[in-house]
């Protein structure tokens, strides 16, 4: 589970606060407040106790978590209790973990290939697409 792991708090430390980090964590401590990665993978051990949220790109969770879960992939292992709602865009559960919450996909970054960045503001506000996208009417 701690192979080439950049971070790892142990289990008898106790946080209160954010933790931010940018590479891999492992957690076996006890955390009261946010656990925060844009894009790193972060490991919820067997032993954690985790009150807060998580925002990361990749959450593996074995151990406990109460808060609202953000990422592009989360696994929820055999061991795993989270009680809160789920954002992701993965999400894969073994039998017999337990989730009390909502789940929601979450979405990609507006990008329609071929089409400069510049009218995904646009797109997001019209209800169709401008002419010039949507083709000739006849």
């Amino acid at each position: 589970m701690t192979d080439n792991v950049t971070n790892f708090l142990a289990s008898g430390i106790e946080i209160k606060g954010t933790i931010r980090f940018q590479n891999d964590m492992h957690i076996d401590g006890k955390i009261e407040g946010e656990i925060i990665s844009d894009k790193g993978k972060v490991t919820i051990g067997e032993t954690a106790q985790i009150k807060g949220d998580i925002t990361a790109g990749d959450v593996r969770i074995y151990g406990n978590v109460e808060g609202k879960v953000t990422s592009d992939r989360c696994e929820l292992k055999q061991q795993a209790r989270v009680v809160g709602d789920m954002k992701t865009r993965s999400l894969a559960m073994e039998e017999g973990a337990h989730l009390l919450g909502r789940t929601a996909k979450k979405q990609p970054p507006l990008f329609f290939p071929g089409v400069p960045a510049l009218y995904g503001p646009l797109l997001q506000k019209r209800k169709s697409a401008p002419g010039f996208l949507r083709g000739r009417r006849k």
